[in-house]
């Protein structure tokens, strides 16, 4: 996993392997801590122009949260996709703070 989110190619298809990446760290928790140095580094991806790099961001915040269990980075993130300009990056950081919340 650490070498797949460590690719620096900017395509769309290495982009989605990272966001695919996240998504199984995630879902290992506590034990994918090894990742957590690199996840934290895509969170700044919040800021980019690219709809991919945002949602990469986010995917990022939410297994920064389920590792460590600091949702602060998750509720950061997605506090400012809340506004995003294309409509799906907002549900999912919508979703992301009503997962953030309810815990």
């Amino acid at each position: 996993m650490l070498g797949i989110l460590s690719d620096e190619d900017d395509s769309d298809l290495v982009l989605n392997r990272r966001v695919a990446a996240c998504d199984v760290l995630a879902h290992i928790g506590q034990q994918a801590k090894p990742a957590f140095a690199t996840l934290n580094d895509l969170l700044p991806l919040v800021e980019s122009d690219r709809d991919i790099e945002r949602w990469l961001a986010l995917r990022a915040a939410r297994a920064v949260w389920k590792i460590t269990g600091d949702s602060s980075p998750a509720a950061d993130v997605a506090g400012k996709l809340a506004e995003d300009e294309e409509a799906w990056l907002r549900i999912y950081a919508a979703e992301l703070l009503g997962e953030v919340v309810a815990n």
